[in-house]
């Protein structure tokens, strides 16, 4: 056996080497990724424990729920208050789920769920969205940034094209 034989033998076994490492780090990035996915989930079902979390220990906020259940909820400014900070919670959710979204965090499926979910809570307490347009209005959203916020500013029902 010469030397270039010799040689060849140690250029494919490199070769090999190489592409078994390839596949071993292939499978590592999608457990990771994995791994990831699961992260995020968990870090929004830990936040939408938080959010209800405080909307149960708060004695206040039950009567306040309530007064959000009609378009013209009539609050006292410590009802405002809470339903002004209640409402944020909410508004940070959907933009944690927004976030996760666009980055490839949650899948399209798994996001259309929070969707409904959302889309159910701003129905049943649309003394909500007066808040949630202002909210929106504050962070200088505009109809047409993204399928995402044109859904939500359509269920807050905000009809200025200009901003929000």
């Amino acid at each position: 056996m010469d030397w270039n034989a010799i040689g060849a033998i140690g250029e494919i076994a490199g070769a090999a080497a190489v592409v078994i490492s390839l596949v071993y780090l292939a499978s590592q990035i999608r457990v990771s990724n994995r791994i990831a996915l699961r992260d995020a989930n968990m870090v929004l079902m830990g936040f939408n424990g938080e959010v209800w979390k405080h909307t149960f220990a708060s004695p206040g906020l039950a009567a306040v729920r309530a007064k959000l259940r009609q378009a013209d909820a009539g609050l006292t400014p410590e009802e405002y208050e809470l339903a002004r900070d209640w409402t944020a919670l909410f508004h940070h959710n959907i933009s944690a789920v927004n976030i996760c979204l666009r980055t490839g965090f949650l899948d399209q499926q798994v996001v259309d769920t929070y969707l409904r979910g959302f889309k159910k809570i701003i129905e049943e307490y649309p003394g909500m969205k007066p808040f949630l347009r202002k909210y929106c209005q504050d962070l200088g959203l505009r109809q047409g940034a993204s399928d995402w916020w044109d859904m939500i500013l359509l269920l807050c029902e905000y009809k200025d094209q200009a901003a929000c």
